[in-house]
Order: structure tokens, then C-alpha cells, then sequence
């Protein structure tokens, strides 16, 4: 009668407890799991963003680089023609000056400083 039906009752109450720290446990580690996947997430994220600011630097050194040479080129260029040279001598060396500040302008609407 009643002393057996007391015993069932704690049983089951005792079955419950264990339950819930199971249960508690494993809410636990997945918390502590999807933590661990957001760390990993996040640092790679930042990896990520520190390789494309390198490449955006290397891009903008790239481009001062001919920049710098293109002056030079056409402070070259320019004395050349002050001197008395062959007419015509100096298309070819117009034309590789003209491209390249194409280029250079295409590449600074491309990797915008304001974007580092």
C-alpha cells in the first residue's frame, strides 16, 4: 500500500533529477560548442579581412611604384623632346605613357584608400 507507492514516488522524482542534470549537461556543451564554432568563425573572419587590407596595400605600394616611374618616365620624356630629335621618335614612348595612366587611374577607382 502506501509505503511501496512512497518508493515509486521517489524513484520517479530521482529519475527526473537525473534527467535534468543530463539534460543540463549536454545544453552545457552545446553552449559551449556553438561558443568554441563562433571564436573559430570570428577569427577567421579577421583573418580573412587582414588578407584582403594586405592585398589592398600591396596593390596601392604596386601603383605608387609606377606611378613614381611614370613621373620619371615623362620628366625623361619631356627634356627629350626639348632637344632636337628625330620627329616621331617619341610616339611609341606617348603611347606607353598614355596607357599606363589609364591603367593607374583604373586601379585607384579600384582599391579606393577610403576602403582601407
Amino acid at each position: 500500500g502506501r509505503p511501496v507507492q512512497h518508493e515509486r514516488q521517489q524513484e520517479a522524482e530521482m529519475r527526473i533529477r537525473e534527467e535534468a542534470v543530463r539534460l543540463l549537461r549536454d545544453l552545457e556543451k552545446r553552449r559551449a560548442a556553438k561558443k568554441r564554432e563562433q571564436t573559430v568563425a570570428r577569427a577567421e573572419g579577421e583573418e580573412q579581412e587582414r588578407r584582403k587590407r594586405m592585398q589592398r596595400l600591396i596593390a596601392l605600394r604596386d601603383e605608387a611604384v609606377k606611378a613614381h616611374r611614370l613621373q620619371a618616365l615623362q620628366k625623361r620624356h619631356a627634356s627629350s623632346d626639348d632637344s632636337a630629335g628625330t620627329p616621331g621618335s617619341n610616339t611609341l614612348l606617348s603611347r606607353v605613357i598614355q596607357h599606363t595612366q589609364a591603367h593607374l587611374s583604373g586601379l585607384r577607382q579600384l582599391f579606393d584608400p577610403a576602403a582601407l
